[in-house]
């Protein structure tokens, strides 16, 4: 099992503050050792380097004094053996004990160098063949003296500080390869550990950021109104506790969007019955069927049709919201999109030019497949948005083209425009922005709304597109192509 299964494994147990401690002592454990073993190296480098100094300091104290030690005992030796004297003598001994001991301090100093040790022992040699020498004059009733040959002992050490010198710079550069040997240990250690950090990093990064992506996206589609995803957050145990919260949340709003959309419903259909009695009433007032009316009781009559006719529009614009969130089957057919835009032209034509509002139609004969009343309001919709929007000897321009295989509807006014903050909510049911339409009559927010439905509803796509005035909203649907099976969604 690697480490991302047992993290896995682990993950139902533990709490993201526990998954971070657990993060952050795993990657704390190599950072631990490097740091021991750092110390180690160094404590073991500090070592050597105070050896390898108090080495090298003995050996040049020893080397200068075993050369002078031998000097002098040449000049006893000769001394004693000239003069034959006891106190010459004595000294002779003397100084014999004392290159003995300096002899002996030097090869204790560099144990481990041959050179050297053949040196000292031929040096040995050599001393103890002059004592013998010596010996044999000193007993000698016939004078004699030593040869230069048999005090020559200095010579055989004169070299001796230059290869002692030669043994420190050989140390010297020794300690310089175990620096650097250990410098570069050090780094490839540490080039080593910081893929090791990051892999851990990472690692534990992805276990505690994913179920917070998941918590960001599953927030966004509630708030987007999208609540037919189920959410479920993997991770840690208060993660998991908190994404099942937000389920429950889901569950809930769901309930009381249905609710609200059952409620429309009924309100929708209760109100259309009596808003026909009342129209059909207000019609038969000003046929004067009851009676003849006055002026004042006409103008009572007109305001009164007038205001129902508006209620109606309403409630016909809730019963619409209704089928098109609630997804009902459309009667799909090929339609020239052209056509229904110019109808659809001809009927908002009159609003518009009661405030001199005209019309800039581009349009080419383009065919679609789909439900002909919800495109019809759907085009209707978009065309009362743009005038209601515009100011009064404006133009509204209409464009109809093809696209990459798709259908493609610009409808551009030059009103105020939508601001930034209306952008993001402008197809939102009963949603109306911060700026106020023209005329008197308030809308009741569901027109961009339902438009944005239906044009899902088939397939395609209603957005809003960036304009340097006004409002420029632009339908995407897709060609109708013969032999291929097209079909609504809701």
């Amino acid at each position: 099992m690697d480490v991302n299964q047992r993290l896995k494994a682990i993950q139902p147990r533990t709490t993201i503050r526990q998954l971070v401690l657990l993060g952050c002592l795993l990657i704390s454990i190599p950072l631990i050792f490097t740091i021991f073993n750092t110390i180690f190296r160094i404590e073991q480098l500090s070592s050597y380097l105070q050896q390898a100094v108090t080495t090298t300091t003995d050996a040049v104290d020893t080397s200068r004094l075993v050369l002078s030690r031998t000097r002098d005992l040449e000049r006893s030796a000769g001394q004693y053996s000239v003069l034959k004297d006891d106190e010459l003598k004595q000294r002779y001994e003397e100084q014999r004990i004392e290159l003995s001991f300096a002899r002996n301090a030097l090869l204790q100093a560099v144990p481990e160098d041959e050179l050297i040790r053949e040196q000292m022992l031929e040096l040995q040699q050599a001393e103890e063949a002059l004592y013998q020498r010596v010996t044999e004059i000193v007993s000698s009733e016939v004078p004699t003296e030593l040869s230069p040959n048999e005090l020559g002992l200095s010579r055989l050490v004169q070299d001796l500080p230059s290869e002692v010198n030669a043994l420190v710079n050989s140390t010297t550069r020794q300690v310089n390869d175990s620096i650097q040997s250990m410098i570069k240990r050090l780094f490839w250690q540490a080039v080593l550990l910081v893929p090791l950090f990051v892999l851990l990093a990472f690692v534990f990064s992805y276990f505690v950021t994913r179920p917070m992506r998941s918590m960001d996206k599953a927030v966004r589609h509630l708030g987007e109104g999208n609540f037919d995803n189920k959410i479920n957050i993997e991770g840690p145990r208060d993660m998991r506790e908190l994404g099942q919260r937000l389920e429950w949340l889901r569950k809930r709003l769901t309930e009381l969007d249905q609710q609200k959309l059952t409620f429309l419903h009924h309100v929708s259909h209760e109100l259309k019955t009596p808003l026909t009695s009342i129209r059909e009433g207000v019609g038969l007032l000003e046929e004067e069927v009851v009676g003849e009316l006055n002026l004042e009781q006409q103008k009572v009559a007109s305001i009164i049709k007038e205001n129902s006719i508006q209620l109606q529009q309403e409630v016909e614009a809730l019963l619409n919201f209704n089928s098109a969130i609630a997804g009902n089957e459309v009667d799909l057919e090929n339609l020239e999109l052209s056509t229904l835009i110019q109808e659809t032209v001809t009927q908002q034509r009159l609003a518009a030019r009661a405030r001199g509002i005209s019309f800039d139609i581009k349009i080419e004969k383009v065919i679609v497949s789909g439900d002909w009343q919800q495109l019809r309001t759907l085009i209707s919709n978009l065309l009362s948005n743009a005038i209601k929007y515009s100011p009064d000897k404006t133009t509204i321009e209409i464009k109809l083209g093809m696209l990459n295989k798709q259908a493609v509807l610009d409808v551009i006014d030059q009103g105020p425009g939508i601001s930034e903050e209306d952008r993001i909510r402008i197809f939102e049911p009963f949603y109306q922005g911060q700026r106020l339409a023209r005329g008197h009559i308030k809308g009741t927010g569901l027109g961009l709304a339902i438009a944005h439905q239906y044009a899902q509803t088939h397939n395609g796509t209603l957005e809003l597109l960036d304009s340097e005035t006004g409002a420029h909203f632009r339908l995407s649907l897709p060609l109708y192509v013969s032999g291929e099976n097209y079909a609504a969604t809701a």
